[in-house]
């Protein structure tokens, strides 16, 4: 590995033929080095070069460039251990940006329309790193909660002036439901938003303790939450608990052995013979 990492002779030669000083690389070649040693990860010592764009040339320059955005591609972590300035060429920038996180390391994109949309576009969350004037703007915003799935939006800090935003709250728990854990406590009692999380059976996190005691006394919202693997039972009020019906289902959907039933009324456990566990 080391062999292949520090062909430091060709190094040497091709920075003499494009008239660059081969002792300003050395130190850029020690952070190289120091990750494979480090991280054990492969940096090709040609990209040391990349800052001299006019020197090496349009070939050279595209082809070391290609190299450093497969690897950042396949192992993105790698930019947190190289300079900075490598990433103002847009390419390479690009290839982190698919992820939430590196546009808060690359301050010289926070303001950039273009790549802070790009950013946006593959992790709307990224946006707590984005300037001021993006999230002071609905449809920025608007467009961030679009694209932020799997990811919950709304407990961010620059989301909360919209806790209260009636389209943008909709908007992000059906992206993803637990949004509606950070949204403003109003909604806590909105029949609708509920349901329109609770259709979203099999997302793990569930939203049933965080709703209203009146919702969670609500036959059709139970039948919702039935339908997922661990049924939150715990949370449905005393009738629901005494409920033929959701009896009915929780043993048609789930069997007699769910711990589910541990939380129904003792009425309903001795009809389904059900035993204590």
């Amino acid at each position: 590995m080391a062999e292949k990492v520090w062909r430091l002779d060709q190094l040497r030669q091709t920075a003499e033929e494009c008239g660059i000083d081969y002792e300003e690389l050395i130190p850029k070649i020690q952070e190289i080095q120091k990750i494979l040693f480090e991280d054990r990860e492969y940096i090709p010592v040609e990209v040391c070069l990349l800052p001299y764009k006019k020197a090496i040339g349009q070939k050279r320059y595209i082809e070391y460039r290609r190299r450093l955005r497969k690897l950042l591609e396949e192992h993105p972590k790698l930019m947190e251990k190289l300079d900075i300035s490598f990433f103002n060429d847009r390419v390479l920038a690009k290839a982190v940006l698919k992820y939430r996180w590196p546009l808060g390391l690359l301050p010289q994109y926070q303001d950039d329309e273009v790549m802070v949309r790009y950013s946006l576009s593959h992790s709307g969350e990224s946006i707590e790193f984005a300037s001021k004037r993006f999230q002071n703007n609905r449809e920025w915003v608007k467009f961030a909660i679009e694209h932020s799935a799997n990811g919950t939006i709304m407990y961010l800090d620059c989301m909360k002036p919209y806790r209260k935003d009636k389209e943008l709250v909709y908007l992000a728990c059906k992206v993803e439901r637990w949004n509606f854990v950070y949204v403003d406590k109003s909604y806590r009692d909105d029949f609708e938003l509920a349901k329109l999380c609770m259709e979203q059976v099999g997302n793990l996190n569930t939203i049933y303790e965080y709703m209203s005691a009146r919702l969670r006394g609500n036959k059709e919202l139970a039948m919702f939450d039935l339908q997922e693997d661990f049924p939150n039972t715990e949370y449905y009020s005393s009738k629901l608990r005494n409920d033929d019906e959701i009896a009915a289902t929780l043993f048609r959907l789930h069997g007699a052995d769910s711990w589910a039933w541990h939380h129904m009324s003792k009425r309903l456990k001795k009809k389904y013979k059900i035993e204590e566990m």
